[in-house]
């Protein structure tokens, strides 16, 4: 199964100015302005975040709702027809609530990219102080709700130019009642993800079940969404379900950047693993069962 990625970082807006000479220094003025009040449109395409070529100019720049609702309603071109509608709230601090209603089906890794998109776009606009995004399927029923803040980012592990990093692993312990907690490093390669090292050492010290890979994972915020093949639904020798859970989610939360881990199985949210650990949320690090 391949593995889907995509990068969103925090973009400087590079401010275009028009070619041609002129003496005035009202028109000086005039280009300027309109360079900083316009913006580009992002959207999904594939496993990854775009821009549009070209910019669009804010007609109320100074006017937080009515430049919501233009940068909107402009992006909905971008995204051929997968979002049907869209409904949004401003309050006086500047906090936009938006609910988008997609057409037709919506997988985890379109709704993350949607998301993502849709805030990247709003936080160009400097009065907009944080989105919460909730979406929607036709039928009006909640895929996924979001709260992103200007340094909300996504991102696949921390320094790429770092060759190894040192990782303390959980395993069952010998008993079977515990986890252990193991000391190791783990190697860093062009293609793989802190995040994808640490589950692919884990299945190696058969922590979680054999053959258990990674169909997506994406970061937001201190919060790890890993989306894991169905292998990891199987059991593992010797080693309580809610081991093999806490296995793999006190490893992640290791990381510095990482506070909890959100599973889904196969793009589904699983209502508990193996009917003993509740999925439905994000797991925290658990240090009562660590030995």
């Amino acid at each position: 199964m391949d593995m889907k990625r995509f990068l969103l970082t925090s973009l400087i807006l590079m401010l275009c100015f028009m070619c041609g000479c002129s003496d005035s220094a009202e028109d000086t003025t005039t280009e300027e302005t309109m360079a900083l009040n316009s913006y580009y449109v992002y959207y999904p395409d594939g496993d990854k975040i775009v821009r549009t070529e070209d910019t669009h100019q804010l007609k109320q720049p100074d006017s937080i709702i009515p430049s919501v609702e233009e940068v909107m309603s402009v992006s909905l071109d971008a995204y051929e027809g997968r979002i049907e509608k869209y409904s949004y709230m401003v309050d006086e601090d500047n906090k936009v609530t938006l609910d988008i209603t997609m057409a037709g089906e919506c997988s985890r890794e379109y709704s993350l990219l949607t998301m993502a998109s849709v805030s990247e776009t709003l936080f160009q606009l400097e009065l907009v102080e944080s989105v919460k995004i909730t979406l929607l399927n036709a039928e009006g029923e909640e895929l996924d709700s979001k709260l992103i803040l200007r340094n909300t980012f996504y991102h696949y592990g921390e320094d790429s130019k770092q060759l190894t990093k040192r990782v303390t692993f959980y395993k069952t312990n010998g008993d079977g009642d515990k986890l252990e907690a193991l000391s190791g490093s783990v190697a860093l390669r062009d293609d793989t993800t802190m995040v994808e090292a640490i589950v692919e050492q884990l299945v190696a010290i058969d922590a979680i079940p054999e053959d258990t890979s990674i169909n997506s994972v994406a970061i937001i915020g201190d919060v790890c969404y890993l989306d894991l093949s169905q292998e990891f639904s199987d059991t593992v020798e010797g080693s309580k379900s809610e081991l093999v859970v806490y296995s793999l989610v006190n490893s992640v939360t290791g990381l510095s950047y990482i506070n909890q881990v959100y599973i889904t199985i196969d793009g589904q949210v699983e209502g508990s693993y193996r009917g003993t650990v509740d999925l439905s949320k994000p797991l925290s690090f658990n240090k009562d069962i660590i030995e």
